[in-house]
């Protein structure tokens, strides 16, 4: 819920703006969120019971998941900064107005602070 939040108020953020960095602020939050929905994946995986076909149960498919959300984070992630980094120097634009790209990173901290918080006493 967080990280979608999050996503929301950059994503706006730079629709106001037009900032390459909150577009790409956005864009890793949205990619934080396919994370933690593949990791979720896998911990759900992780605790089916054994069963015939499985006989010392579905554990380790945590890891699996794990695996595959963190390359693919890795690729597709890598991927978006450098085709964005590399468009945004070739084509540069100006900030329309640094007040809203100051208050939506403010916000973001704000809701990614909370995020920090709830996890912490989880722990």
């Amino acid at each position: 819920v967080g990280n979608s939040g999050v996503a929301g108020i950059k994503f706006a953020g730079w629709i106001c703006t037009g900032s390459a960095s909150l577009l790409s602020e956005s864009i890793h939050s949205i990619a934080d969120l396919g994370n933690q929905v593949l990791l979720a994946v896998g911990l759900q995986q992780s605790l089916r019971v054994a069963d015939e076909q499985r006989p010392y149960g579905y554990g380790f498919e945590v890891y699996v998941w794990a695996m595959i959300s963190g390359v693919s984070t890795f690729i597709l992630g890598a991927g978006a900064s450098v085709y964005h980094g590399v468009s945004c120097l070739l084509a540069p634009h100006e900030i329309d107005s640094l007040p809203t790209a100051l208050g939506v990173l403010l916000a973001a901290g704000v809701l990614e602070g909370y995020t920090l918080s709830v996890a912490w006493h989880e722990m």
